[in-house]
């Protein structure tokens, strides 16, 4: 999967350097990358649980606050709602 972000990166690098007008991202663009946001996200705070040797619990309570915390922050910044992302 890293191979194929790291693609898409170069594309977007190489859009934003050389095309005048902007990406025109739609919301189901915007759902698309929060999920891949997401995904690499939790993965990378699993990793510093197990660095840290974090009990079930901590781990939980961990992942749970970071996700309220990203959806407060899309909510703040652009006024959208991601538990509308998958029809909730």
């Amino acid at each position: 999967m890293s191979l194929i972000l790291e693609e898409i990166e170069i594309n977007m690098w190489e859009f934003e350097s050389f095309s005048p007008e902007k990406a025109d991202y739609t919301d189901e663009g915007f759902r698309a990358a929060i999920k891949i946001f997401t995904s690499v996200f939790i993965e990378k705070i699993y990793d510093l649980q197990e660095k840290e040797g974090l009990d079930h619990s901590d781990r939980v309570n961990m992942g749970i606050q970071a996700m309220k915390d990203l959806k407060q922050m899309i909510k703040v910044y652009t006024n959208i709602d991601t538990k509308k992302f998958y029809g909730e």
